[in-house]
C-alpha cells in the first residue's frame, strides 16, 4: 500500500506484523515512494502512530533492496511511538 503526502508529512498506513526483525526491530521505507517534499514520516497501525523526520530517518537508516525495491531500513528505536 502506497502512502500519501499531507502538506509536508508522507503518511502509510501499515499492518504491526509488517514490521521487519533486522536491526532489533524496524519500519522499512519504499524509497520510490517517497516524495521529496516530505520532510515528516508517519506510519499508523492499529496500535501506535510511529513518527520520524526524513532527516533522522536517512540519518540512522540503511538502503537494502527487499522484495526486488529500494528501502531505506530504519530501527524503532529512532522513531517516535504514541500509543493509540
Amino acid at each position: 500500500m502506497r502512502g500519501l503526502l499531507k502538506d509536508t508529512t508522507y503518511i502509510k498506513k501499515e499492518d504491526d506484523r509488517q514490521q521487519l526483525k533486522m536491526g532489533g526491530g524496524s519500519w522499512s521505507i519504499n524509497l520510490a515512494d517517497l516524495p521529496e517534499e516530505a520532510h515528516l514520516i508517519e506510519y499508523y497501525t492499529s496500535s501506535a502512530r510511529y513518527i520520524i523526520s526524513r532527516e533522522k530517518a536517512f540519518e540512522y537508516g540503511f538502503v537494502k533492496f527487499l522484495g526486488g525495491e529500494e528501502k531505506l531500513v530504519v530501527p524503532l528505536k529512532q522513531w517516535q511511538k504514541v500509543e493509540i
